[in-house]
Order: C-alpha cells, then structure tokens, then sequence
C-alpha cells in the first residue's frame, strides 16, 4: 500500500552525511579552524562558515567567501573582511600576516570569529549579526527553584550504548514518587553525552500503562499509547523550562500517576563507541497552584521541502471550527516554543479572531534549531472558542540536493508549535494539527462525536478499531482475496469495492496510512499492519488504469505489474550501490517501510514488493 519510503530522508542520510556534516576534514583548511571562539560562550564553533556551529547546509559570510574562492586559505581570503567588523580574516584566525599553509602550525590562537562581527552590540555590526542568537543563560532561572517547598526526582535512562544509527527514539516510563496531588513546576535536562542528545519530551500518562516500569524501550515519535499528553519539552540550546505561577502539571492521584520520557538520539557520523544515560530533573511542589497546565500541538503533519529552495512556506490551521469544538471556554496561553530542524529558518503563529489577526502566540524572525526561543508572556494570551490559529514555518534547502519530508529524523523536518495553556481541561484534545488540507481534530475519539460529518465522511476511531464488525470484514476480505505477489480478478474487484468507503479515498486514507505506520502495530488480534496494506496496495496499478491514470511509462509497467518479473529485472529495479529502489526518492513520506526492508535485504520478493507498491500515489493524485 502505501508507505514504503515514509523515512526516506534517513534512508538517504549515507548519501548527503559527507555532503552536509563532516565538518572536520574542512576545519584543517583554515588556520585555528578547531579552535574559532564562539562569541555567545566559552567554547568553539566547530563549523567556522557555517550558520549552525554544529555544522549544516547554511552558510555564513565568511563561509560563502570561502566556498567562492575555491575553498583554499590564500592571501586573498586572509586579507578580506568577511563579516565586516573591521578585522581581516586572518587577524580573526591567527593568521595576520596571511603566511599560514595548510598543515603547519600556529602559535597564536584565533581572536574572533571571521562570519560574526564583533563585538556584537557595535555600532558597525547593527544588523549583520540577526542570525546569530545567544542564550547567555547558562543555568536554568525560574523564581520557584529557591522556594523551599520546591522538590525534585529525577528520570534517568540507564547509561548504555548507542546505536550506530543516524536516528534513534527511546522512551522510559517511571511512576511518580508521589501519590498525592502535586504540580510540576519546572523541569531541566541532565545530560551525559552531548553529542548524540537531540531532544526530550516527557508525557503524561493517561491511560492504563502496559509497559514495564523503568525499562528503556525503542519507541516512535509517540513514546505509548497510554502516555501521549506533552507535559515538558526540551531541545538543544535549552536550559529547561518554568512555568507560569497559577499553573502546573498536575502529577499524583488525580493527574497523571506515570509519566513516560521520550529521548531522541541522533548520531551523525553512526559511531559504535558512544554511550549515554541522559534523562530530565522534575521540579513539583505539593502546593497546589490555581490551574491544572496542558500543551497543545500546532502545526502541520505531511510536506515536502524541494531542494535547492531558499524559502519553502508550510502551514497549518487550527481551524475556527476546530476551536470552537474543543475549547469548552477561554484558554489562557502563557508560553510557546516553535520547533523544526536544521532547515528551519522562520516560524510564527498568528492568532485570527472574526478573520481579523490580533496578534502573534510566535513570530521567531530568525529561527536556529540550537537556539529555540522559549516565548513567554507577563500578560497571556487569551484564546476563546471560534478564533484560530495559524501557523507557518519557513524553510531553507539551499545546498541540499533532494526532497525533505516531515518525519522524525534529524534529516527529516517538522512544523510544530508546542503551546502551554491552562486550565488543562478547558481544551477536549491536546492537538490542533493539519494534516495536508485536513484539520486533525475530527479524528479522535474525544471529538467524533462533535464533528457529524466525521473527517470526511469517515470516522476514523471507529474504523481503525480491530474490534469494529465492518472494519473485520474488510480485512477478512482482503487477507481472504488478495495475495502479496500478484493482482487476481477476485482481489481487484473487492479493492475497487472496497474504496468506495470515505475511509480509504484520497487525503483521508493518507492520513490514516500515516498513524497506522507509525504505530508500527500487530494488534492484539495478531494482525500485521504491514502485510496488510501490502495486501491492498497490490492491485493499485490496474485499478489506476481503468480510471484514466496513463502516467506510466511502458517499461514501468512492464517492470512492475508482471508476477513473473525475475531476478534480473528486480535487480534493475534498484540502485546497484544502495539497493534501493529506483523509484523511492520521491516517494512522500507516508508509504509503507517495504522501501526500507528492501533497502536492507534486497532479497527478490522485498524489491519485488518495493516496485510494485512504490508507484501507488502515481494513481492517486
């Protein structure tokens, strides 16, 4: 069916990593390039002409001077003034009399830094340092830390290894120390090992937790299906988060008894020898503030960045409808932080009341992944039922050769605005997304009944409940049906039935494909989510046909739609150096992980899978 290269981006990542990171080999071609002083702290930039000090496609000034000229340190980029603060370059780096070759060695160290005028409040660097974005703070500050009714615990993951793996998600879920009721009022992050700690969420658990306590697990973007309301936030830059004096998390017998802390790990150059045993401090105090805080999602799920692009707008709404649904009153909005990834350059969201803006919750001019603003408001926001909300986020492509897509890789992208509010239980569902052209809010139990119409005409917890009679009957009729390797007459015909079901037409049966994946789930009933939408997929090339779908070039189908395609024309069907197949790299990202297997085993019936699913949005667009 359909998702075979919903990670596609990570896929890719052994292509574009010596492209995009390994800033290393780079620093050896300027003087002190190890050693360029970071003007914002104590440390060095690691990536003299880049944006990010970490490394990245965006460059800075110094570095596009750099790249223009060849990429060799000659007396021309020595004497010349990349970021116009008076000193040349080689002053900058240690190399004033621009005399230094690659290889040899200097005594005297790099002064400043050669992509940021400096000092950065002088008159002659007003507007030449707004990508630049400092967080001075170097410990967390929250007035409620010194109160001596303040206390803490702490969620550690046990300290192990990690994988040698671009991306990897594990999660933990604690039980609170505490029975009765308390608040969360701060949190900050504890953590072992730097370079490979991308981001933690904690969650609150509302639901009956099956997972064993205090064992770390691989888990999604979703760390369970019990524990999915966001409760705290931290990413790279952050020195955590206070909340706001009449709210808190409510923690104990009549708030969340289990919280479950998700940890992204991304390491970049897949090294074997790292190990880490990060987690987050919890502050709470037992007395109890005015509102129970909750978080609501914004953003948008599904987008394509194309490459080589200096600006690609992404939005999504939260619709007047969708507020006027679940909020049951006024939401008092009293913090916000924008969240994307490294192509991210700008993000804001509007606030509409009646069609007419009154106002930003965000509006980062310049967004840097490493340098999150964490918005907060001495007077906060009131959000009432009927307004909405809109959300854009910008992104920069430029010196990346493909596609990005939103997943949860370092690789891929997101738009997401993480927005706390109290009280808690004035808002029926946590999230406020979109989903294309599709507001999400219709799609959860809590608000199917607040939306007659349902997402579309479908109802979507009900028909991805196993336990519904017409969705078992659907799937009995495709296992019964279909098989994985050839389209029969009896198979076409029950999918050409079965897509008449406003379930499983066009953006909805998108979106639903999407979670099913995600999950990544054999239900309790033993079902295979992936062999099923295989199952269904099969016959997607002869049905788009009989619809008027003639894209397809004769040898694709030849290729693709044959049963006794042999291993010859598999083999040609993927790339001979990645055994990926050919098709993939524009496959959006909610097709089905076939891709990835094959990628990974490229044994006959995988590929032959992979090319036979990965043309199915030809025929559904």
């Amino acid at each position: 069916m359909v998702l075979f290269c919903k990670r596609f981006t990570v896929l890719l990542v052994a292509w574009v990593l010596p492209a995009t990171l390994s800033f290393p080999q780079f620093q050896s071609l300027v003087p002190n390039g190890n050693k360029v002083p970071h003007p914002c702290s104590e440390g060095a930039w690691s990536a003299v002409g880049h944006v990010n000090p970490e490394g990245g496609h965006l460059r800075n000034a110094f570095g596009n001077d750099f790249a223009a000229l060849g990429m060799v340190w000659s007396e021309t980029i020595c004497q010349a003034d990349s970021d116009g603060d008076g000193r040349t370059n080689g002053e900058e780096l240690g190399d004033p009399n621009c005399t230094w070759s690659q290889g040899q060695a200097l005594t005297a160290p790099a002064t400043g830094h050669p992509g940021v005028c400096e000092p950065m409040d002088d008159e002659r660097c007003k507007g030449k340092n707004d990508w630049v974005v400092c967080n001075k703070q170097t410990e967390l500050e929250c007035d409620v830390l010194g109160d001596s009714e303040t206390q803490f615990f702490d969620v550690k993951f046990p300290k192990r290894k990690v994988p040698a793996q671009e991306t990897t998600y594990t999660c933990i879920i604690v039980e609170v120390p505490e029975v009765e009721d308390h608040h969360m009022v701060a949190n900050k992050p504890l953590i072992d090992n730097e370079k490979v700690v991308h981001h933690l969420l904690v969650y609150g658990c509302g639901g009956k937790v099956r997972r064993k306590l205090n064992t770390p697990y691989e888990c999604g973007m979703e760390a369970s299906a019990a524990c999915r309301d966001l409760i705290g936030v931290w990413g790279f830059g952050s020195k955590g988060e206070c909340m706001h004096p009449d709210a808190g998390f409510r923690l104990g017998k009549n708030g969340y008894t289990h919280i479950a802390v998700q940890m992204h790990w991304t390491n970049k150059h897949q090294h074997s020898d790292y190990y880490d045993g990060s987690g987050i401090r919890i502050f709470y105090t037992k007395t109890l503030r005015l509102h129970d805080a909750g978080t609501l999602w914004l953003g948008q799920m599904f987008f394509e960045i194309p490459p080589e692009t200096p600006e690609t707008n992404v939005y999504g709404v939260c619709t007047s409808e969708c507020t006027s649904k679940i909020f049951t009153e006024n939401l008092t909005i009293f913090g916000a932080t924008n969240h994307m990834h490294m192509l991210g350059i700008r993000g804001k969201v509007e606030h509409y009341r009646s069609g007419e803006r009154v106002g930003f919750i965000t509006n980062d001019s310049h967004y840097t992944y490493d340098s999150p603003v964490q918005h907060s408001f001495d007077v906060p926001v009131v959000v009432r039922p009927g307004d909405e909300l809109r959300t854009t986020c910008t992104f920069n492509s430029e010196g990346v050769d493909k596609s990005t897509f939103f997943g949860k890789g370092s690789h891929d992208e997101m738009c997401f605005v993480f927005v706390k509010y109290y009280p808690k239980q004035k808002a029926r569902i946590q999230q406020c997304l979109s989903f294309k052209e599709l507001s999400m809010c219709s799609s959860f139990p809590e608000t199917a009944d607040l939306f007659p119409g349902g997402f579309k005409g479908c109802n979507i917890a009900q028909f991805t409940s196993i336990t519904n009679p017409a969705t078992l009957s659907m799937v009995f009729q495709i296992q019964t049906k279909c098989r994985p390797d050839i389209c029969t007459q009896e198979c076409k015909n029950t999918i050409r039935k079965l897509r008449q079901h406003p379930c499983l037409k066009e953006d909805v049966w998108e979106y639903i494909k999407f979670f099913l994946m995600e999950e990544k789930t054999q239900s309790n009933l033993g079902l295979d989510i992936g062999k099923l939408l295989v199952l269904y997929s099969v016959c997607d090339l002869q049905l788009g046909k009989e619809i008027g779908h003639n894209e397809i070039t004769t040898e694709a189908s030849t290729k693709r739609t044959t049963a006794t395609l042999n291993t010859d024309t598999i083999r040609n069907a993927t790339s001979p150096e990645t055994s990926q197949p050919a098709s993939c790299p524009k496959c959006p990202p909610t097709h089905l992980s076939v891709c990835n297997s094959a990628s990974r085993t490229p044994t006959p019936f995988r590929a032959l899978v992979a090319v036979l699913v990965s043309v199915v949005d030809l025929f559904r667009t």
